[in-house]
């Protein structure tokens, strides 16, 4: 019981931070290569990292 509960804490914090950090790194990247403008990565990881930070932050007050 103890190591379900831990592997689903894991999921969620995979699920709710890390996945929109690297969809917003991938929406970077294709704006940095369609513009040629290398800062579009660190502004999608950056905004994908915030979103996923809201969402767990969301997520753990209800």
């Amino acid at each position: 019981m103890g190591s379900e509960r831990a592997t689903q804490s894991q999921t969620s914090s995979w699920r709710f931070f890390y996945l929109p950090m690297i969809i917003g790194l991938a929406v970077g990247a294709g704006l940095a290569s369609a513009t040629d403008q290398w800062w579009w990565v660190a502004v999608g990881a950056v905004g994908g990292a915030a979103i996923g930070g809201a969402a767990r932050l969301w997520r753990s007050t209800r």
